[in-house]
């Protein structure tokens, strides 16, 4: 078994008699992050808009088990108001899901009107 001579370079480094040029520039992590967050800081009402919606829109899925807790007891307790309690679960499970899923379609357009504008700019600088 024969070992790479050390004047052979690694497989990743460039052929030796390639010139390297840089296509873009590269940012490092403190350029990024300021850039990101003055591009966040541009569109402070859909990206708040949603993040609320989208937290929201996820308190609703935990209403099923919520409610679905409240009928298993009254149905082992064997309450009389036990059917009741499950016709109230089904109408509390049902709005959770609607408004849920109509939050979720907010919270998807809100994102996308914010984030389609913070990503242009870059581009635009990049590709001018």
């Amino acid at each position: 078994m024969s070992t790479p001579s050390p004047s052979a370079g690694s497989p990743t480094d460039p052929p030796a008699n390639a010139t390297t040029r840089v296509l873009l520039p590269v940012a490092d992590r403190r350029e990024t992050m300021a850039t990101a967050w003055r591009l966040l800081r541009s569109r402070p009402g859909p990206l708040t808009l949603a993040a609320a919606t989208y937290v929201i829109a996820g308190l609703c899925g935990l209403v099923a088990p919520w409610v679905l807790g409240g009928v298993v007891d009254a149905v082992a307790a064997g309450r009389a108001d036990a059917e009741s309690t499950v016709i109230r679960a089904v109408c509390w499970i049902a709005a959770a899901a609607v408004v849920g899923g109509v939050l979720t379609a907010v919270s998807s357009w809100a994102l996308a009107a914010a984030a389609e504008p913070m990503m242009e700019r870059p581009r635009l600088t990049v590709v001018s």
